[in-house]
């Protein structure tokens, strides 16, 4: 029976990885200028259709070699040999039974396991199709072929890859990763040296095709894989590249996803993994990384395993994950989450580690706070709330982003710096100065009239608080001038081209004129 965390999801496939028909016949020539009849056969190698042409005698070699070689496989008769091969009559017998012949070869295990590769070599199929049709095909080959199937996720073999997002091949990935995640020694998945294979494989198909993605997602594919990492910690290095592609991969459509494992019984999967300090900073950077409306109502609960998923990462020993968790829990507060008393109570948690953002300096955590599509404009939407503002101030302030990716937010800290709407603090706008001029290539440093540099705004003298600010507000006015510049100069060009359209119009009205009158002079001359 499976627990909370495994998806209903079935492994069981109706679409064939292998598949053969003989679509026609064409008449060739020998190099002994002999007429013969070929064979077309259409071959379905894992969804891409490609064709190969034998004669009757190709298929007589390849039974009788096969016979030979595997005593103990069954195969249907050929069809006679003795009839005139060119007659159409025999021909169109020929060709069901040769079809049958040939689909009961790439259904049996000892054709396909054959050493020689016989059929393969006749079908003109490379290794890729050879594993990858005896891992899905023959279940007895699988704990010694799937290592080798693995192999397909090198660079030398991306033109192959696409076999690995075949359903056929889905279907047993996530049965692996299940019966990896039960730990039963007697599964190929599950065997001594396996588990990074497999993983290697769930990463090359989520990688093919969003098809695939979809059904590995819909399977499940998110829990198993963390699944695996709380059965043994240190499975989080094999499992990170498979999770990796997803977030790579589905970009707006991440939210939506782990907002569906969340529903899945996710939660308890993250409380278990955040105990565990290696796996919490993977925690934090995952849901920052989906952290809209969805994700965040699956944790608003008051005493709800999701708020003690967030107080776990608050009080982790690791700074940077800390900082993670309260950028976390401030994006709740900003998006309405709470209610006013627990609001309250979760601007406490976060100002007890924002206040002290140092470790936001550390290049590693600017990448993960702004590495994602949708980072900046969460943020932005903290630097609305005037309670936030100064944290998340702060912690720009310190981790200091690029000023090109932090250019996209300049107009929040312009207007921050010019006090529009909500009256802000000195220091929320002295901290908006400092970013600002760090986009328009300033340090965002100022001295002290000791000598000394200093970096935090709210050390800063207010002399220079005063200073800093004027030379930002020089920037915002000048960017407001720049906007209204613009806008004129849009208005002025709509009003030209409406001047410049009027003569024209005139002229279509002269034209409509004389058109009645004349339409009015055929009536009258018609009705004399």
């Amino acid at each position: 029976m499976m627990d909370d965390f495994d998806a209903t999801f079935s492994t069981s496939t109706s679409t064939p990885c292998l598949g053969v028909r003989i679509t026609r016949t064409e008449e060739q020539m020998s190099i002994m200028m002999q007429r013969f009849t070929a064979y077309v056969i259409e071959i379905d190698d894992f969804g891409r259709v490609c064709e190969v042409s034998h004669r009757y005698s190709d298929f007589e070699t390849l039974h009788k070699a096969l016979m030979m070689e595997c005593p103990a496989v069954q195969l249907p008769p050929m069809p006679p040999k003795g009839a005139d091969g060119t007659d159409a009559a025999v021909i169109a017998a020929r060709k069901v039974d040769l079809e049958k012949v040939l689909k009961s070869m790439i259904t049996n295990s000892e054709a396909l396991m054959e050493k020689s590769l016989l059929l393969w070599k006749f079908l003109e199929l490379g290794n890729p199709t050879v594993i990858a049709s005896r891992f899905v095909m023959v279940p007895r080959a699988r704990p010694t072929v799937f290592k080798t199937l693995s192999k397909l996720t090198d660079e030398k073999y991306k033109a192959d890859v696409y076999r690995l997002g075949h359903p056929s091949v889905t279907d047993l990935l996530l049965e692996g990763l299940r019966e990896l995640r039960r730990g039963e020694g007697s599964h190929w998945a599950a065997q001594s040296g396996g588990r990074l294979p497999l993983c290697q494989l769930v990463a090359g198909a989520l990688g093919t095709s969003q098809a695939a993605r979809d059904r590995l997602v819909d399977g499940g594919v998110i829990g198993l894989l963390l699944g695996v990492v709380q059965n043994e910690e240190n499975a989080l290095d094999d499992v990170r590249p498979a999770l990796n592609v997803v977030v790579a991969r589905e970009g707006e459509r991440l939210p939506a996803l782990v907002a569906q494992f969340l529903n899945r019984g996710g939660l308890v999967q993250l409380l278990d993994l955040v105990q565990r300090a290696r796996c919490q900073e993977f925690v934090a950077k995952l849901l920052w990384l989906a952290w809209d409306a969805a994700t965040r109502s699956a944790f608003a609960q008051p005493g709800s395993v999701g708020l003690k998923v967030l107080q776990t990462l608050l009080r982790s020993s690791t700074p940077s994950c800390s900082l993670l968790g309260a950028v976390l829990l401030a994006g709740m507060v900003a998006g309405g989450d709470f209610h006013d008393t627990h609001r309250s109570e979760a601007l406490k948690m976060v100002h007890g580690t924002l206040d002290r953002p140092e470790a936001a300096k550390d290049p590693q955590f600017g990448k993960a706070l702004l590495g994602g599509a949708s980072s900046l404009a969460r943020l932005a939407a903290m630097l609305e709330d005037v309670d936030l503002a100064p944290l998340v101030l702060g912690l720009l302030c310190a981790a200091k982003p690029p000023g090109a990716k932090l250019g996209q937010i300049s107009g929040n800290l312009a207007a921050l710096i010019s006090n529009k709407g909500v009256p802000h603090s000195e220091q929320t706008r002295a901290r908006a100065a400092e970013l600002l001029l760090h986009i328009q290539g300033g340090e965002g440093e100022v001295s002290r009239s000791d000598g000394r540099e200093v970096t935090s705004s709210a050390q800063v003298p207010k002399s220079s608080i005063n200073d800093l600010l004027e030379r930002c507000e020089g920037i915002a006015a000048h960017e407001e001038s720049m906007e209204a510049a613009l806008r004129s100069q849009l208005e002025e060009g709509i009003a030209k081209g409406l001047q410049a359209l009027e003569p024209h119009a005139e002229n279509v009205a002269q034209a409509k004129d004389v058109a009645r009158q004349r339409l009015q002079d055929q009536r009258t001359s018609s009705g004399n």
